[in-house]
């Protein structure tokens, strides 16, 4: 399959800029039985508040059996809510993808930025899995691990169930070796160093993660790679354990933040300096293991 031009013709234009209707659904997951409505869904869809969830149950966008939601409604686990966004325009999004590798188990590409991994919040028809699928008619992708939407680099896809469950497994077991580059500033006091705090299991603000010695295990070894005239340093992470915001958390904790990452650090103008570079797995088929890379960012 010629991919560049299989793309190139699904992203011009990009196919959430014409207005649709979405309907969403979500899931009422086993741990939310029993929750008051609102704060099922301000804690499980955090891209809106409260006040903005108590405004699209008043407006009717929120179906329950193609009802529409009570707002004083006690969800129950396995309920399935359906919101409805009328006129949906997305927001744009980068689509330089790169396919690295393609056969019969997996899809590897190189991801741009800013993009999405897979449909969420504002975003359906413009995210990596929604694009690709609609580029390639009968394509069905499983996602295996995540990228967040401002980091490029590396990512695999499975192609089919049996693909997901064992590329899953491995990821699961920590088998898969991930390198990254990060530009962080200040720059670190050490050239080698690692973190092992434990990063905590429930979304805050934004989606964020922080330390928490009752959450998650985690550990990143960490390389110092060049030092810059401007006070940033370049910096290789190898995560050991796949935990959401992992690097990012992780070099906040340190005091050397992502240059660019607004959720850890000081953000500021320019793109979030987080690139996954390579990406070791074990074919899901062959149990090769094989190594794919991509090219530096023009920040590192």
């Amino acid at each position: 399959m010629n991919w560049p031009e299989a793309l190139r013709a699904h992203t011009r234009p990009l196919p959430g800029s014409t207005p649709y209707e979405q309907l969403r659904p979500i899931r009422v997951r086993e741990r939310f039985d029993g929750w008051p409505l609102l704060r099922f869904l301000s804690t499980s869809c955090p891209f809106a508040s409260h006040d903005e969830w108590l405004e699209i149950v008043a407006r009717e966008r929120l179906l329950n059996n193609d009802q529409p939601a009570r707002v004083d409604a006690i969800v129950r686990s396995g309920q399935v809510y359906v919101h409805v966004l009328p006129d949906m325009v997305e927001p744009d999004v980068n689509v330089d993808i790169r396919v690295l590798h393609d056969d019969d188990a997996i899809l590897v590409v190189s991801k741009p930025a800013p993009l999405p991994v897979h449909p969420s919040g504002r975003f359906n028809k413009n995210s990596l899995v929604s694009i690709l699928e609609g580029a390639c008619p009968g394509l069905r992708l499983r996602v295996v691990h995540r990228l967040d939407s401002d980091t490029t680099g590396c990512i695999v896809f499975a192609r089919s169930r049996e693909a997901a469950n064992e590329l899953r497994r491995q990821f699961e077991a920590c088998i898969p070796e991930k390198r990254y580059l990060a530009r962080v500033s200040p720059p670190p006091g050490q050239d080698s160093f690692a973190c092992e705090d434990r990063i905590s299991r429930d979304p805050g603000p934004g989606g964020s993660r922080c330390v928490d010695p009752s959450g998650l295990e985690a550990r990143t070894a960490f390389s110092t790679l060049s030092r810059f005239a401007d006070g940033s340093a370049l910096v290789e992470a190898a995560p050991e354990t796949g935990r959401t915001h992992q690097i990012r958390v992780h070099l906040a904790q340190l005091g050397s933040p992502v240059v660019g990452d607004e959720l850890y650090g000081p953000g500021g103008e320019g793109p979030l300096c987080l690139h996954a570079k390579s990406l070791r797995v074990r074919h899901p088929e062959t149990g090769e293991e094989i190594t794919f890379s991509t090219d530096p960012p023009p920040w590192a």
